[in-house]
């Protein structure tokens, strides 16, 4: 991270145009007036991201991340990051606070140009501050941010963050946090910056080298490389800096640049009179990265609960070894640039492993003591197909080094897990998913697989947890927008508490204005097995997350699409996301709507091949813009989605109809049969006088007419000749689609 000079740039004028004006004092009604205004999320007005405003951020930041000084690239076209956020901040341990920082989503001077990765993956709404914060819409400068700002020069007076070749490492406490929350450590950077920074070191190898030889032009060459790579569009200036000063100001003879103010602070004029190397960028810099250390979710003291609540975490990769069925398997979960968690879908017919693969990862994050409190015998879990006597499952986060990992053997009834205490939040639910009717929820656990081994092991009952925390003046109405966000619904629709003629208070869902409020219980069954399955979520990361809306952990979920109506599975990956966007899901499906709301690489299709091992499909098209019957064909390996018994009789019949010679007796009387068994779905072929099944391709009259041309150019391909056919398509057919255009 280097100092950036917003003054170098002019405020862009629509973030000052009667637009603005009126965005921010609807803003302003919503948050101080609107007394609906507890339940419903605020929907921000996107002028902000306009190309003005976009534009200018990318000039005032050199085309680079304000943070990691990645090069924002033409695939992704950066983000404009609020510093401050606008939807509620959150502290390092934990705590959150709603209201702030509303009022500052339309200011200029809190607007910065982001990578995705830096803020949506690391940065969210994560803003720690030590003590309290400024009040609403009050005086900012009494707060003291952990994470350092790099548009205040302030922040810049002294080095917070030192640099051991790529690595990161914090010289302060505000360092420390900062790297944390961006992220500033994460492995493709440290790719990025190690070569980045090796180019450098041979480029001042090679100046030192030529300027104490006559060879001029490799000196002017090298001196040149030097200069482009320093530039102030150049990436990771402060990780070079960091790792070459004494090189880099004898390069620039003592002129330091005006993106490192604590080097000009501290030197000066004091540069250009010493001769000695300075060492201020390798003051306190670890030869070695403390790796993350281990905690307890169940004994979150003080300190840990900085260490847990200050860094997001998710899966990055699985790896399972002689888990019953499965012999050796290794999954890794999608990067994506999206706003979304990464989640994993596992589709696959029965057998194939996808419920094995899910009681495998909660098995192993449940912590020792849940495991043994299961009960489970752990020898029966060994592959059985195979001579091993023990297996292994070991899951990576993207925070620490080491997995966690469990092992079992033929040997043992137990499971033994390292570390033994849980080291996030997971809940895991199997395909039978029945709900509580009694008040029990204060003795559950924030941790929960048992449904995933036992269809008996009841949720939590959401409807009554839900109607106890409507006195909750500060999480009620967290979670009543949090629903609302799960169910798409729009600003006159929210969750609202209510109270009978007896006084007994209860929940209602306000649908439409003119309207009575529908009670929970009063729901469709689609509404309640949505709101079953999220409000036992909340319920359980509630025990630990302070707020709903920024929880993290693993949620399992086998038969996602279970007893849901087509327009709710179609649905319901979105929903989720929206709601619980810090949460790793990991599903198991049949259902081909299910996919809906998946990115590119998150559907991994599951096969078991001619010796029946598990096969994995990775390489799939993405199922986001594809029609239902695209998933089927593409994404779950169908050939069609006709009936089966219908294809058959179809392709029967085009077989004997494509007979040149004459039928034999046989031929000809199972042709006429089959005329008769079809004579529903065939229709005479107005260019042939043939039959032809009466089965229309493509949803549009423009697909439609493709089809229908390329069917009767290639009905017959007895000769092999499809790809000589195929460069014929020339100026006849295009002529015949034309002429069928004009008839349509």
């Amino acid at each position: 991270m280097i100092y950036v000079d917003r003054n170098t740039v002019n405020k862009p004028e629509i973030l000052e145009s009667d637009l603005a004006l009126k965005a921010f004092e609807k803003m302003r009604y919503f948050h101080m007036e609107d007394v609906k205004s507890d339940f419903r999320r605020y929907k921000f007005h996107p002028f902000v991201n306009d190309k003005e405003v976009r534009e200018t951020l990318k000039t005032l930041f050199n085309g680079k991340c304000a943070y990691c000084e990645n090069h924002i690239t033409a695939v992704s076209s950066g983000d404009n990051d609020l510093f401050r956020p606008k939807a509620g901040a959150m502290n390092t341990d934990g705590s959150f606070d709603p209201d702030h920082y509303w009022w500052l989503a339309y200011e200029w001077y809190n607007m910065y140009f982001s990578c995705t990765i830096c803020n949506r993956r690391y940065k969210r709404n994560n803003f720690p501050v030590e003590g309290a914060r400024a009040d609403i819409m009050g005086d900012l400068s009494i707060e003291k941010p952990l994470l350092l700002d790099p548009c205040q020069r302030e922040d810049f007076a002294i080095q917070h963050i030192g640099y051991n070749m790529e690595r990161a490492v914090g010289l302060t406490k505000r360092g420390n946090r900062t790297i944390k929350i961006l992220g500033l450590n994460r492995n493709e950077l440290l790719k990025s910056r190690r070569t980045s920074i090796k180019r450098l070191e041979n480029a001042l190898q090679s100046y030192s080298y030529f300027s104490k030889s006559d060879q001029n032009k490799e000196f002017e060459e090298s001196k040149k490389l030097i200069s482009s790579m320093l530039r102030p569009e150049s990436p990771y200036l402060a990780c070079k800096w960091g790792n070459f000063a004494d090189k880099l100001l004898d390069f620039y003879k003592g002129q330091v640049p005006d993106y490192l103010p604590f080097y000009q602070e501290y030197l000066g004029d004091a540069i250009a009179e010493s001769e000695a190397s300075p060492e201020i960028f390798k003051a306190n810099v670890q030869t070695k990265q403390p790796s993350r250390k281990f905690y307890s979710l169940d004994k979150l003291s003080a300190k840990n609960r900085n260490e847990y609540f200050g860094q997001s975490r998710w899966i990055t990769k699985v790896r399972i070894r002689n888990f019953k069925i499965i012999e050796d398997l290794e999954l890794k979960f999608a990067e994506n640039e999206s706003t979304k968690e990464p989640w994993m879908a596992l589709l696959g017919e029965n057998g194939t492993g996808k419920s094995t693969i899910l009681q495998a990862i909660a098995l192993t994050l449940a912590g020792q003591e849940r495991l043994d409190e299961l009960n489970l015998n752990a020898s029966k879990f060994v592959n059985r197909n195979t001579k091993a006597k023990s297996g292994s499952v070991r899951v990576y986060l993207n925070d620490r080094k080491n997995p966690i990992t469990l092992t079992f053997s033929k040997s043992s009834k137990k499971f033994s897990v390292t570390p033994k205490a849980p080291q996030l939040i997971v809940r895991a639910y199997g395909a039978t998913r029945l709900f509580s009717e009694e008040l029990d929820f204060e003795d559950k656990d924030f941790m929960f697989v048992d449904n995933l081994f036992n269809p008996l092991e009841l949720l939590l009952n959401g409807n009554k947890w839900l109607t106890e925390k409507i006195n909750d003046e500060k999480l009620f109405p967290e979670i009543a927008r949090s629903l609302a966000d799960l169910l798409s619904l729009n600003k006159d629709q929210y969750f609202y508490p209510e109270e009978d003629e007896n006084g007994n208070k209860f929940v209602s869902l306000k649908l439409y204005p003119n309207k009575e409020g529908i009670p929970l219980d009063d729901l469709s069954a689609g509404y309640k097995a949505i709101l079953a399955l999220a409000l036992d979520i909340m319920m359980g990361f509630g025990q630990i997350w302070p707020s709903i809306f920024n929880a993290q952990g693993i949620v399992l979920v086998d038969e996602i699409g279970v007893h849901l109506h087509p327009r709710w599975k179609m649905r319901i990956i979105d929903a989720l996301r929206k709601t619980f966007s810090g949460i790793n899901f990991i599903i198991a499906t049949h259902e081909p709507l299910c996919l809906r709301g998946l990115e590119q690489g998150e559907v991994i299709l599951m096969k078991l091949d001619e010796n029946k091992e598990i096969e994995m499909i990775t390489n799939l098209p993405s199922p986001k813009r594809m029609r239902v019957g695209q998933l089927l064909t593409s994404v779950f390996g169908l050939h069609t989605t006709l009936d089966p018994e219908l294809e058959e009789l179809f392709s029967e019949f085009n077989q004997l109809q494509s007979i040149r010679r004459k039928r034999s007796r046989e031929e000809n009387n199972r042709f006429e049969e089959l005329k008769v068994l079809l004579k529903d779905d065939l229709i005479v072929d107005a260019d042939t006088g043939q039959l032809r099944p009466n089965t229309l391709l493509g949803d549009t009259v423009s697909e439609i007419i493709a089809y229908k041309v390329i069917e009767d150019k290639y009905q017959d391909d007895s000769q092999g000749n499809l790809k000589e056919n195929l460069e014929s398509l020339k100026q006849d057919k295009l002529e015949e689609i034309k002429n069928l255009w004009g008839t349509s």
